[in-house]
């Protein structure tokens, strides 16, 4: 019996060990990945200016940068501020860089009985961004647990939605008349084939598949635990022309 309690506390102490270096790993593998993207070229429309390295939003399109639909969408090389870590990326992505009078809030429930609002989205419905209810096209990647945004999409704006999440196990259906739900996640390849489990695509793949590969995106929704660096990796490095059929 005495020699019990030292083998479970080693137990424990190991494993507490491996969780902490796993976690040390896979964060520092993100890290190394989004430093990676933001180190290479980006592209955007040819005549827009070169973005300053010394800008805050050097990173990406400021609102001035934003290019217009009738824009020559081509390839060209751009500066691009380079960003430490992933904290720089998120204080970027949490911090409003276009103004905005008219804003919506999609979603969102109560945290595990607290009075703290989880899972909530911020729509900008300014009059620049054309967004028409009951004339709204939504793309919206990774679900859980939580369908409040795409129930709300529909039962406030009248939004037509394609909801995408390979995790959930559940077939692909029609959740109600506008909300189409598909076993699928987002990607920068193609893993749609017999022998994977979990399914994922390319963007473009996606909307070229519903036929929206032209369509203007009103609101593009993708939350799905850190690979959304693999969507920003194969559209800015392989189809940037998509950009500008997002509205938001």
């Amino acid at each position: 019996m005495a020699m019990r309690y030292p083998i479970l506390q080693i137990a424990i102490l190991t494993t507490l060990i491996v969780v902490i270096l796993f976690t040390m790993f896979s964060r520092y593998y993100e890290e190394e990945q989004f430093h990676s993207l933001l180190t290479r070229n980006c592209y955007f429309t040819r005549g827009s200016p070169v973005i300053s390295s010394a800008s805050r939003d050097g990173v990406f399109y400021r609102a001035a940068d934003i290019a217009e639909r009738n824009e020559d969408w081509g390839k060209k090389v751009c500066s691009l501020q380079q960003l430490d870590d992933l904290d720089d990326f998120y204080e970027y992505i949490y911090t409003s860089r276009v103004p905005c009078d008219w804003k919506m809030m999609l979603g969102g429930r109560l945290y595990h009985k607290t009075s703290k609002i989880d899972g909530d989205k911020w729509v900008c419905l300014d009059k620049q961004f054309n967004i028409s209810p009951r004339r709204c096209l939504i793309f919206s990647f990774g679900i859980g647990a939580d369908w409040s945004f795409e129930d709300e999409a529909e039962g406030k704006l009248g939004c037509k939605v394609f909801a995408f999440d390979p995790t959930i196990k559940e077939d692909t259906h029609n959740r109600t008349e506008n909300i189409r739900f598909f076993n699928l996640g987002i990607s920068d390849f193609n893993k749609t084939g017999p022998n994977f489990k979990v399914k994922t695509n390319r963007y473009c793949n996606i909307l070229n598949g519903l036929g929206h590969l032209n369509s203007i995106i009103d609101i593009l929704k993708i939350d799905v635990e850190g690979s959304e660096l693999r969507f920003f990796r194969d559209v800015l490095e392989e189809t940037p022309n998509l950009l500008k059929m997002l509205n938001s």
